[in-house]
């Protein structure tokens, strides 16, 4: 493991010289491999070096030595003789304002004039508050694993067109940091308040209008031309007792598969995974877990990504939630809804069965003489 670590340690360190040296294709090759690694949770292993460390850029702010990008952004923030952003920012990070904040809105309204089958409005409702949060937050997860997991092809486009906006930022020098992610909320705070001087913003509107039209287009063929197909189920968890009762079976699941209790020693939730630290990786039982609904499972360095979608806040709910004492109630609460359901139904059977004896005694007699004259 060390071994493979450290060669991976000096692959990435190769890489932030290769993208400081090599300008446009080095930005382009940030930006396709930082979305290639999302989906395994690694792209922040990829990021983490230039934000905080010297791979990220060495300058002098305000007397002082700073290393790595976001270090560099803080302090200039505080600059007020700041004349322009650093331009690392240009090389790697600005141009994800182009693919996510105008490229993802236009490929869910591309793959939404796709859809032609009848669940096209419950799909459209995914795609429009996956598409808000992406322009809005810069949270891509809805969208993204979206893609991932129907349409393969289409997320690799949008990591080759993430690639292209960082390669675009990059020749026109838009220098917007950000602290979360590259949503219209960092672009306002970052990108507008701070003056287009400083960061260059302005170019960012007509480029990503060439974005939103790029992805719109590509997106929208390619749906159409491979037949892709997305389906969206209702939610059952929590609405009702039945609802409960699934939500905990789910969790029951979940648990086993994850080795018991005694085998979780943290676990954490992001917009479409969860995060779970485990004691041994050995009792980690797949089956179980993807007969409980996972789609996906990840294990890196003794912790295990279950990536499971936009439901995933729910069933972090039902484990928090869950005991076998809790399991147990949400049984006898659904059978005793089964019960009454079942006397409810046997009487509105006597009295179908009586209306229907008074009608043979004379009550339905009237009409059939009205209907005569």
């Amino acid at each position: 493991f060390c071994l493979i670590w450290s060669s991976f340690d000096k692959l990435i360190a190769s890489l932030g010289v290769f993208v400081f040296k090599f300008e446009y294709f080095g930005s382009f090759l940030y930006g396709f491999l930082n979305r290639l690694l999302l989906p395994l949770g690694l792209h922040s292993i990829l990021s983490f070096p230039f934000d905080f460390t010297s791979l990220g850029g060495v300058e002098i702010v305000n007397g002082n030595t700073v290393r790595g990008l976001k270090n560099i952004f803080y302090e200039q923030l505080l600059d007020p003789s700041l004349v322009k952003f650093s331009s690392g920012f240009a090389k790697i990070s600005s141009g994800f304002y182009l693919s996510i904040m105008f490229g993802l809105p236009g490929a869910a309204l591309g793959v939404y004039k796709g859809i032609v089958h009848e669940d096209k409005n419950k799909v459209s409702a995914l795609l429009l508050s996956g598409a808000l949060t992406a322009f809005l937050t810069g949270i891509t997860e809805p969208l993204e694993f979206l893609f991932i997991f129907t349409a393969p092809l289409l997320y690799f486009v949008h990591a080759a067109y993430s690639g292209f906006a960082l390669l675009l930022a990059n020749f026109f020098d838009v220098t917007i940091g950000n602290t979360f992610s590259t949503g219209f909320f960092d672009f306002f705070m970052f990108g507008i308040l701070q003056g287009n001087s400083k960061t260059n913003w302005i170019s960012v509107l007509p480029l990503g209008v060439i974005f939103f039209a790029l992805y719109y287009f590509t997106f929208s063929w390619l749906y159409r031309y491979f037949d892709f197909q997305i389906f969206v189920t209702d939610d059952p968890f929590f609405e009702g007792q039945e609802g409960k009762l699934e939500s905990l079976g789910i969790a029951h699941l979940l648990i086993q598969g994850l080795g018991g209790f005694d085998n979780i020693t943290k676990l954490d939730v992001c917009s479409t995974r969860l995060h779970v630290d485990v004691v041994n990786t050995e009792l980690v039982n797949d089956d179980l877990l993807k007969e409980a609904g996972v789609l996906k499972v990840v294990l890196v360095n003794g912790k295990v990504q279950l990536f499971y979608g936009t439901n995933v806040y729910y069933i972090k709910k039902a484990i928090d939630t869950y005991s076998p004492k809790s399991l147990f109630e949400a049984s006898v609460m659904v059978a005793v809804d089964n019960v009454k359901k079942g006397f409810k139904t046997y009487i509105e059977m006597k009295e179908d069965k009586k209306l229907e004896k008074q009608g043979k005694s004379g009550k339905t007699y009237k009409i059939s003489e009205l209907e005569e004259d």
